[in-house]
């Protein structure tokens, strides 16, 4: 299978995944995967649960230029994820997306530490930008700067977008970003939070057996 059939396909697959993981709803979202100086952007307009391998915008990543006078238009967040792909070669695969109880707590003011070995190990130290208008190059040029040294970054009043070495990681992060979003008030309802301290993460990033689960993660090839 070549390269771009393939990560088409495995937008579908994830896309779908993020829907039925209740991360976001209806036209909500956005995701991309890029292969060389091209990245596969969802559409505008489009659930991603509903979008199609053949809907998926081609767009040339050093120009921001739509490619083969592809007839749909790329997500409205087309700007967030250029910036991202151009500041770090490193990333392979963007997701944006409105995780229902995540945005509920970072917009109440709080902030979402990662406080299980998983979390830590998958998320690391999660950036917060405050509300920013969607679909601006304003938006865009702060998540920029914060995806220069995070992986995981929450948006105030609007959703999380994650990075990852491949769609598969990508997702994780939302999903575990979201299920500590669960954690988090059940404790906060049990009783009080307690926080790894300093000596526990460094302990936890310094573990064999998560470094080995990123490794495979990232190395893993899709069906």
């Amino acid at each position: 299978m070549n390269d771009i059939v393939d990560i088409r396909a495995q937008l579908v697959k994830w896309g779908k995944r993020l829907v039925e993981k209740g991360l976001v709803v209806a036209a909500g979202g956005n995701i991309s995967a890029r292969v060389g100086d091209t990245m596969f952007i969802s559409p505008s307009g489009y659930s991603i649960s509903e979008a199609a391998e053949e809907d998926y915008v081609p767009v040339e990543i050093s120009t921001g230029k739509i490619l083969d006078d592809f007839p749909l238009k790329p997500s409205s967040e087309v700007l967030m994820h250029l910036r991202c792909y151009r500041v770090r070669p490193d990333i392979r695969a963007i997701v944006h997306v409105h995780p229902p109880l995540l945005v509920g707590i970072i917009s109440a003011g709080e902030m979402l530490y990662p406080f299980t070995p998983d979390a830590v190990a998958l998320l690391g130290k999660p950036a917060v930008l405050d509300y920013i208008l969607p679909t601006t190059d304003e938006l865009a040029r702060a998540v920029e700067e914060k995806v220069k040294s995070a992986d995981v970054i929450f948006l105030r009043n609007h959703g999380v977008v994650t990075v990852g070495a491949n769609l598969r990681e990508a997702c994780y992060k939302a999903e575990v970003a979201e299920d500590t979003a669960k954690s988090f008030l059940a404790a906060k309802i049990t009783g009080t939070l307690r926080l790894f301290n300093e000596d526990e993460l460094e302990a936890i990033k310094g573990l064999s057996s998560e470094q080995y689960r990123l490794e495979i993660m990232r190395k893993m090839q899709e069906a």
